[in-house]
């Protein structure tokens, strides 16, 4: 009962503190930032410039207030003035697919935390032209003993700071997936580098199968890169799809297919389901 108290004083408390730093010209603000934001949708109206100037005025104005700013990092860039250690802490979550250009956060607080996984997806830098990112280092970064580095799109601000800093925490409880998908990735990612994720999340007796695998022995690819089909596969999973429609463990569950093969393995699955399963309960 006192832990309860505590945490429930500690709670208004926090409100408390945080409202005491709102008045009147704050709660005005954050209404126009939150306005014109809205109005700027994509930014590339010929009132973007200055939707985004104002926009950026407005939150300059409200930072004393605001205890916590949740936003992608490209906002960050966008609309806060570049001003060092202007918080106390920056929060960088799934800093694995944060380019090396978020270096930038490093210089807006006092301490940074840095949350990531270097085994999971890897940033969408590899899309830009390797020549272009060259020209752009050797312009502004040439004398930067680290040169080489700012030129790989594919290294993540994850990567960087693991490198510079160290200091790293592994966090192994995984409170997500159920234990099955847990073991899989435990064994294709993290034990050879001897680490054991450990999955708090369990499941009932009565639950479905988290995994299970078809082998398709008629299976064959024909067609180039990305126009590749595999017509028995895509007839296997069509069947399954069937079945599970009629089994009543899967009765009010959605169903997704995902294909690596490309969109015409999409159209053949989905052209063979609207053959196999009447309109309604495709909807």
């Amino acid at each position: 009962q006192i832990e309860k108290k505590v945490r429930e004083l500690s709670r208004r408390r926090s409100w408390k503190k945080a409202l005491e730093r709102i008045d009147a010209t704050t709660i005005t603000n954050m209404n126009r930032y939150a306005l014109e934001s809205k109005k700027l949708g994509a930014g590339t109206g010929i009132t973007a410039a200055r939707r985004k100037r104002d926009i950026r005025n407005y939150l300059t104005s409200c930072i004393p207030a605001i205890p916590a700013w949740i936003m992608p990092i490209d906002r960050v860039a966008q609309f806060f003035p570049a001003q060092l250690e202007m918080f106390d802490v920056v929060i960088v979550d799934e800093a694995s697919q944060a380019r090396l250009d978020s270096v930038f956060l490093l210089a807006l607080s006092k301490r940074v935390v840095i949350v990531g996984d270097h085994k999971q997806v890897s940033p969408d830098g590899g899309m830009l032209p390797v020549a272009e990112i060259e020209q752009i280092v050797n312009r502004h970064l040439a004398d930067d003993p680290r040169k080489a580095n700012w030129s790989n799109a594919d290294l993540s601000l994850f990567d960087e700071c693991k490198v510079s800093f160290g200091n790293m925490v592994t966090l192994t409880e995984h409170r997500r997936c159920v234990p099955e998908i847990i073991g899989f990735s435990n064994q294709v990612a993290y034990i050879p580098e001897n680490i054991r994720l450990i999955p708090v999340r369990q499941t009932g007796t009565d639950a479905l199968p988290p995994i299970k695998t078809i082998f398709v022995e008629t299976g064959f690819v024909r067609g180039s890169s990305g126009q590749q089909v595999n017509q028995p596969e895509a007839e296997a999973v069509a069947q399954e799809v069937l079945r599970m429609t009629k089994d009543p463990a899967y009765r009010n569950m959605t169903i997704g297919v995902v294909t690596l093969q490309g969109s015409k393995q999409q159209e053949i699955i989905r052209t063979r389901l609207i053959d196999l399963i009447p309109p309604s309960e495709m909807e």
